[in-house]
């Protein structure tokens, strides 16, 4: 049932799936699950395409970032995301987002995402917020 949510949650708007998402990530159970951990990324990902602004609100505030299934399949994933592109907006998302990562454990995880997102190009021009 939680697997078919997670499946369900992307299509919905962000102020409906953000909270939903909140209360399938607080089922540690599922971080060794083979597909949840994806599921939930994806519903994240694509709010964070369809409504990026409400999306990283919710990210700011959010107290699910320790949660061993946020933290394991979506932190990184984060990381990831903004550097992939890299352009200078989400290169300054990444600086938020470090801003805003409540411990060094989660600082790492996304530190390991931006290395993957980087892996093979290099970055013309690092924007001030993310060189601090």
């Amino acid at each position: 049932m939680r697997s078919q949510l997670a499946c369900t949650v992307k299509r919905l708007p962000a102020r409906v799936a953000l909270p939903v998402v909140e209360a399938l990530v607080n089922h540690a159970e599922d971080s060794s699950d083979r597909y949840q951990p994806l599921l939930l990324w994806w519903a994240v990902e694509a709010k964070l395409r369809e409504e990026p602004a409400d999306t990283m609100r919710w990210l700011e505030h959010s107290p699910l970032w320790s949660e061993p299934l946020f933290r394991t399949g979506i932190v990184s994933r984060l990381g990831r995301r903004f550097t992939t592109e890299r352009s200078q907006a989400h290169l300054k998302q990444c600086a938020r987002l470090l801003s805003i990562a409540p411990s060094m454990v989660e600082t790492r995880e996304l530190l390991r995402g931006m290395s993957q997102g980087l892996a093979g190009n290099k970055v013309d021009q690092i924007p001030d917020e993310l060189e601090k």
